[in-house]
């Protein structure tokens, strides 16, 4: 059975379908919800997922995830573990994957402090961040995929770092030299953009800084999901290129603009509701769209030109070169290639077509519909919003006595207002 062609109806269940069938799983029961969240934050690629548990049983998740990401994508997958325990200096090491290699070429011009054996707290902290300013950028291995365990039971500060990591997307490596002494260290910018996955212990108190770096949310039980057979196959059952044309096709998934109006009032209902706090920011207003088009695209039913995937990747090959060329008046940011995105042009998939296409048969655009935005509704916003206390929603209270208004919140979660706002707007 080959993978369904883009567009076919009910595309995300023929996908999900060829998953289940590949006989590289060995019969694993994948989780259909975990599934189908993975697949639309790695075809948006638009900020990360969370996955919230009510048990401490995160091992098991862990490696769910990371079977899942190695056997069906085919991705790289890094696991860091943190705790209230865990320093800053840990971070930059602790996000790579270290090889061998790394290790023992650190071994040969470490200082002889760093060899001996440690035993107190302080000393093996000393000796991790030696480790971290030795490290050689042509040893590290920096994953596609980054799994968090932990997040939320660390220090603002380490909170802080690792946001400001994702935000840059770039970490800073002081390599080692010579002799491995601090004179002779050669820092180096490591370029770090993976998808980071963090499974939360669900309930727990997070800043809405750190929140925002994440789009999507799952809740999922230990007991919904099986573990993964010890002899699955690693590969990639639905191969990255396949992932990459459908994410460049979220640019042809149009959204008419009675659709964004209605987008827009939805963020201005949970940002006045006087029962909820929110975090809707620029980044979530940016992103959201996005995951609207990925759930449109995965619904499909939709006509594609012949040979659409080699003009696909001749444009975005285009658009690289152009971003490239950040001198003169061609292309990088504000270049003359941008100008008709920022005036608003969408692209036309009758472009695909090329001297491959259908010849002269006009194909349809596909737009986004209300399903849509109700499809990732409540995964894309589940996170942002908080239960206000009764005591502060009384001050919000629009009519009505503070009493009635009072009964009438209690008992209604977070998801139930939210599928309210939805109906309601």
């Amino acid at each position: 059975m080959s993978l369904p062609a883009p567009g076919s109806p009910g595309f995300s269940a023929l996908l999900f379908r060829h998953v289940l069938d590949h006989p590289a799983l060995k019969d694993w029961a994948v989780n259909p919800s975990l599934f189908s969240t993975i697949l639309l934050t790695l075809i948006a690629k638009n900020g990360g997922l969370i996955i919230d548990i009510d048990d401490y049983k995160n091992d098991k998740i862990v490696g769910v995830v990371r079977a899942m990401m190695e056997s069906i994508f085919g991705l790289s997958v890094g696991h860091l573990s943190l705790s209230s325990s865990t320093y800053t200096e840990e971070l930059p090491w602790k996000l790579f994957r270290s090889s061998s290699a790394c290790i023992s070429q650190f071994s040969t011009h470490a200082p002889e402090s760093t060899k001996r054996p440690k035993h107190d707290l302080y000393s093996n902290m000393e000796n991790k961040r030696d480790i971290y300013h030795h490290l050689d950028k042509d040893c590290i291995i920096i994953p596609q995929v980054l799994v968090l365990t932990g997040l939320e039971s660390t220090a603002s500060t380490v909170q802080m770092k690792l946001c400001e990591y994702l935000t840059k997307k770039r970490i800073e490596v002081h390599a080692g030299q010579g002799n491995g002494t601090l004179e002779d260290e050669v820092v180096r910018l490591c370029d770090f953009n993976p998808i980071v996955i963090w499974i939360r212990r669900n309930g727990a108190d997070v800043p809405w800084w750190v929140i925002d770096h994440f789009m999507c949310v799952t809740s999922i039980q230990s007991s919904e999901i099986s573990l993964p057979p010890s002899n699955i196959d690693l590969g990639a059952i639905i191969p990255q290129s396949y992932l990459v044309t459908l994410s460049l096709l979220l640019p042809y998934t149009h959204i008419h603009p009675p659709l964004a109006i209605h987008i827009s009032n939805l963020f201005s209902a949970i940002t006045c509701h006087p029962s909820l706090h929110s975090a809707i920011t620029q980044r979530a207003v940016r992103a959201f769209p996005e995951y609207v088009r990925a759930h449109r695209l995965l619904v499909g039913d939709f006509a594609l030109p012949d040979g659409f995937e080699i003009r696909l990747q001749e444009e975005q090959d285009g658009r690289a070169r152009a971003m490239k060329d950040r001198r003169g008046t061609g292309g990088g940011v504000g270049g003359v290639h941008t100008w008709n995105v920022l005036a608003g042009e969408e692209p036309d998939i009758n472009d695909l077509g090329g001297d491959c296409g259908r010849g002269e048969e006009e194909l349809e655009d596909w737009y986004a519909t209300p399903s849509n935005v109700q499809g990732v509704w409540k995964v894309c916003m589940t996170h942002r919003v908080r239960k206000r206390q009764d005591r502060e929603q009384i001050m919000w209270l629009m009519k009505g006595s503070a009493s009635v208004g009072m009964k009438k919140s209690r008992g209604r979660g977070v998801g139930k207002i939210l599928d309210e706002i939805l109906t309601t707007v």
